[in-house]
């Protein structure tokens, strides 16, 4: 496997944390994880969800990976206009 891609990461808790380390431990992973989150879009936080794991995912995977972050500035959820009206 050369990728792992985990999307709604701002919504993993400490479990779903824990299990995707020990998962990466004992089966040696060495591909590149792929991240998808917005920490703006938090919205489990009463069940634990923890968007400290998305901000600093690179302190807390420690691998030498080249982490690279891209920001998505359209939304194709709702017309541009509107986020333009949101801030």
């Amino acid at each position: 496997m050369d990728y792992l891609i985990l999307d709604e990461f701002q919504d993993f808790r400490d479990l779903y944390f824990e299990a995707l380390i020990k998962w990466k431990n004992e089966f040696f992973f060495k591909g590149k994880f792929i991240i998808l989150g917005d920490e703006n879009q938090c919205i489990n936080e009463f069940i634990g969800a923890r968007k400290e794991y998305l901000l600093t995912i690179e302190k807390l995977i420690n691998r030498k990976q080249n982490w690279k972050i891209f920001n998505m500035n359209i939304s194709f959820r709702f017309p541009q206009q509107i986020a333009n009206n949101a801030g």
